[in-house]
């Protein structure tokens, strides 16, 4: 090559290596393409930038850039699509934590994987309660959103509901689903929940706390607790009815037999106490 066309294709060079090379593929193309001016060069990368866009505007004189116009359109466009199509997939995975939505699809954890992540960051929660809940809910944050990272949701529940490892082991005395408790549980409390006026919450009662109703309570004390609390709220509106799991979670305590004698005692101690000039009795 002459020492013109060494100069031309010097100073074309960055525009070949950086763009050109990628779709060119033809020695001879290769060979006319060193040999062009610059302007014939520039003319070519414009059309191709432009493709699509008013590329008449856009004249190539030279029959071999012409040429190499018309090989490379075809590969410009099917890279441009897959670099676009990278891009689409970059994003999605950067929103994902850097990973794409195949590695980053959510499973589940088990109770034992719970557990044991629970022991190695040394971090305690209510397991059964844990699984429980986010079962229940289909694993989904309180605003509805996919759950991405269980752990984060152990620490988050520690940092709000921690147990000492000694709670921690005991609530693990689990209660298999598919078990003859785990039937007579839930015969009990639908036995009781159907009584209940404000069926609300019901999916923020435990297993757990079922099966404490059942053993510490029993049936038929439960029953006579929810009829002296719809009693109670017979005329009330609605909205003034707490819900099924403020009752069954801690409020049913206050309607138990023993806590309504130990009130009605305490008022009839009262009663005695007043005079018929309606002062109570120092």
């Amino acid at each position: 090559m002459n020492q013109q066309n060494e100069t031309t294709v010097k100073d074309t060079e960055p525009i070949k290596n950086k763009v050109l090379q990628l779709w060119v593929d033809d020695d001879d193309i290769w060979e006319a393409l060193d040999a062009a001016a610059t302007k014939q060069l520039m003319d070519l990368l414009r059309k191709l930038a432009y493709r699509g866009e008013d590329t008449e505007l856009i004249t190539i004189e030279n029959a071999i850039v012409r040429l190499a116009y018309s090989r490379i359109g075809g590969k410009c466009k099917a890279h441009m699509e897959r670099y676009f199509k990278k891009v689409k997939t970059n994003r999605q995975a950067g929103s994902l934590g850097g990973q794409t939505t195949a590695q980053k699809e959510f499973v589940p954890p088990t109770q034992q994987e719970v557990v044991e992540y629970c022991e190695k960051i040394d971090q305690y929660i209510d397991v059964p309660q844990y699984m429980e809940q986010y079962t229940a809910n289909g694993w989904t944050t309180k605003g509805g959103k996919p759950v991405r990272n269980w752990k984060a949701l152990v620490k988050a529940w520690h940092k709000n509901n921690p147990l000492k490892a000694n709670d921690f082991y005991e609530r693990l005395d689990l209660i298999d689903e598919n078990s003859r408790e785990a039937r007579e549980i839930n015969e009990f409390f639908e036995a009781c929940w159907t009584e209940y006026p404000n069926q609300k919450g019901k999916d923020r009662i435990s297993m757990t706390q079922k099966r404490k109703l059942m053993n510490e309570v029993g049936l038929d004390e439960m029953l006579r607790a929810i009829a002296r609390y719809r009693d109670e709220v017979i005329d009330k509106d609605p909205e003034w009815i707490k819900h099924g799991d403020t009752f069954f979670n801690r409020d049913y305590v206050d309607y138990l037999d023993a806590n309504v004698e130990s009130a009605q005692s305490e008022a009839k101690a009262t009663a005695t106490r007043v005079r018929s000039d309606g002062k109570i009795r120092q």
